[in-house]
């Protein structure tokens, strides 16, 4: 089940994430698509772009923050924030400042990384 997108400023690069699958990315407005992260033990919830369309960031529930600073071809887990229940993320325009957002149990906090 698809359950996160992002679109570039201009709308021709797209990211997708699946829950519990991969993140897939489109440089064509979304006619053809390209697994680049695959592990279907993640459940991916939120994508964001920074305004150059070559910063990404993604969270998946009970994982860690990824990055990606080649528009999306290689993906980094960022681990200093843990693995927790991200919900949603997103970007400075220059893709520097991230900031997420987890729940647990009710519970809600805000991470931010610059």
């Amino acid at each position: 089940m698809w359950k996160s997108i992002a679109s570039s400023s201009d709308g021709t690069n797209l990211a997708a994430g699946v829950n519990g699958g991969s993140i897939y990315m489109s440089t064509n407005a979304g006619a053809t698509w390209t697994e680049r992260l695959d592990d279907q033990s993640r459940f991916w919830m939120s994508i964001a772009f920074s305004w150059d369309d070559t910063t990404l960031a993604a969270v998946a529930s009970t994982d860690f923050i990824w990055t990606s600073t080649d528009a999306g071809s290689t993906w980094t887990a960022q681990t200093a924030a843990g693995s927790r229940r991200w919900q949603s993320i997103a970007s400075s325009s220059d893709g520097t400042n991230l900031a997420a957002v987890e729940s647990a149990f009710g519970i809600g906090s805000i991470w931010t990384y610059a």
